[in-house]
């Protein structure tokens, strides 16, 4: 991911900024929780620090989220989660995909 953080271990990012939608693609399984990438690819997209951008918990619980996404059988339904948060809306799944939209 570009950015701010070099130390993310995101594996790649794709986006189509004319149309407003990015996708990031992430690793679970590494040191990296669902909910600090979230800030960090919103940040990104947003062109902003992370430092400068709402808490994630005024938009959701983030050790629910990290729980959601990360615990569970392997074989278990896809699990899938949608909310928005810092004028994006975000959906983040478990196989460590974020897709934003930016809403302007």
């Amino acid at each position: 991911m570009t950015g701010n953080d070099s130390s993310s271990t995101t594996n790649s990012r794709d986006d189509d900024s004319a149309g407003g939608f990015y996708t990031v693609h992430c690793d679970w399984n590494s040191t990296d929780s669902p909910s600090s990438a979230v800030v960090r690819a919103v940040a990104d997209v947003t062109g902003r620090d992370v430092t400068a951008i709402q808490p994630l918990y005024e938009a959701i619980d983030p050790d629910a989220l990290d729980r959601f996404l990360t615990h569970g059988k392997a074989s278990a339904r896809p699990r899938m989660l949608s909310f928005r948060f810092e004028h994006c809306d975000v959906t983040v799944d478990a196989e460590g995909r974020i897709d934003i939209k930016r809403l302007e």
